[in-house]
């Protein structure tokens, strides 16, 4: 999804969220929260980070058993769905 999607969506779960904001201030409020959380997943080097409504973020450093090379991986996982 681009911020302008994002944007959509928002719209659409919570018109009123908004106001009379314009739009290009709000893709730019969107851009900047999606930077943020970026370089605080970046500046993890190993363990979890919880975000909130997004769920928790493990990053791990895993060892390629073939050639040896270390690679980052970073694995979202969602909050279960509240019954």
């Amino acid at each position: 999804m681009n911020t302008s999607e994002i944007l959509e969506a928002l719209k659409q779960q919570s018109p009123q969220l908004l106001g009379t904001m314009p739009d290009k201030r709000a893709e730019a409020i969107i851009a900047a929260t999606l930077r943020a959380v970026k370089q605080a997943i970046d500046s993890v080097e190993e363990g979890a980070l919880p975000v909130a409504a997004l769920g928790r973020f493990v990053i791990k450093q895993v060892t390629n058993k073939t050639d040896g090379t270390v690679n980052r991986v970073v694995i979202l996982r969602s909050p279960k769905p509240k019954a």
